[in-house]
């Protein structure tokens, strides 16, 4: 496995290339049923993109562990598998599944290692029709989502689906007794303007859902948090999410697996970025840290209200108060596992073939 390029702070490196996983095969065939066996093997399902290392380690921890495993990679749908309607579906049948991403109709995936990957099998879609075809392969994936039967689910998609969704997320937090910071979605300018008068730090402007690239022959860039002072002179062409922004000491990315939580803290500064990744920090700036019982209870309600068994959950520390950012159902965590020397995968693979 090759070793990523890094970027410069503010864009990221484009790579066209095969992808860097590559996946048995084997893996990625639901036909088969597993070999017969004295004790069977634990039936496993994984859902998520072809380059994501998380996913691949999981995987192979599973097979070390006996497990019988088949891999779903949303950004290959057109290809794998082929399927016919009507047809029996006694095979498509499964113990245990994991969802960590459903986004197979984003012709370009981003990374927390800077980097942007483009599935060779969008090299073949015109840009006219990337929307259509996107459209086709989020049709095919949730009907076949529908056919398959998962006796218990680490992340439905379904669920994760709704959960991706940063108003939903707020109103769970909300409800679970967590911090959040003063919202308003709008289009309007003569709205922000005044919502922004009543504001007594600054204004951020987000994406209402995951991050946009936008990818042109010269570059590709990934949507941070932003600073939003000025106002918009003009109504703006689709609802924009503005928060006013948290003057931080810190900010924790605590990695939830079941009812086990690994916090890692990043100091911040007042003149820092009001999103820490535009500088691309280095893993050895994050250190292990442990939660307040009451922060750690909030979150056990906000993941069950959401129906996750598994997110990267963002918040920022202001002296003693916690502040929810969001959760990210499919957050990236071998960063964190490797520089930290702290057991996330292990965890993950235990919570798919044990429970708890």
């Amino acid at each position: 496995m090759s070793e990523p390029r890094k970027a410069s702070t503010d864009q990221w490196t484009r790579l066209d290339v095969d992808p860097l996983l590559e996946w048995d095969e084997e893996l990625l065939d639901l036909d088969p049923s597993p070999p017969d066996s004295p004790t069977r093997a634990t039936r496993v399902l994984l859902i998520g993109q072809s380059h994501d290392l998380e996913l691949v380690s999981i995987a192979r921890k599973l097979i070390d562990r006996g497990a019988f495993v088949r891999v779903l990679l949303a950004d290959r749908i057109a290809s794998q598998p082929s399927l016919t309607w009507p047809a029996p579906v006694e095979h498509l049948r499964f113990d245990v599944g994991l969802c960590r991403s459903h986004r197979g109709d984003q012709p370009v995936h981003y990374h927390y290692d800077r980097t942007l990957r483009h599935h060779p099998e969008w090299a073949a879609v015109p840009p006219l029709e990337r929307s259509y075809a996107g459209e086709q392969l989020t049709t095919l994936f949730w009907a076949l989502v529908g056919r398959i039967k998962v006796d218990r689910w680490v992340n439905d998609p379904w669920a994760v689906r709704a959960a991706e969704n940063k108003l939903v997320q707020l109103d769970a937090a909300a409800a679970c007794g967590l911090r959040t910071p003063r919202t308003l979605v709008t289009s309007s300018a003569e709205q922000v303007r005044a919502w922004a008068a009543q504001s007594t730090t600054q204004v951020v402007s987000k994406s209402l859902d995951s991050p946009v690239v936008t990818v042109s022959d010269a570059s590709a860039r990934f949507l941070y948090t932003a600073s939003a002072d000025a106002a918009p002179a003009e109504d703006l062409p689709y609802p924009h999410l503005f928060q006013e922004r948290i003057v931080a000491d810190a900010e924790l990315r605590i990695t939830v697996v079941g009812r086990r939580m690994f916090a890692a803290r990043i100091r911040r500064g007042n003149g820092d970025d009001v999103d820490w990744r535009q500088r691309t920090p280095g893993p050895s700036e994050f250190e292990a840290t442990s939660l307040p019982d009451g922060l750690r209870t909030s979150l056990d309600l906000l993941m069950q209200r959401l129906g996750l068994s598994f997110g990267g959950v963002d918040i920022l520390c202001s002296g003693e108060d916690h502040h929810f950012l969001e959760v990210n159902p499919s957050g990236a965590f071998l960063w964190l596992e490797r520089s930290l020397d702290i057991r996330i995968s292990d965890t993950v693979v235990q919570l798919l073939l044990a429970g708890g």
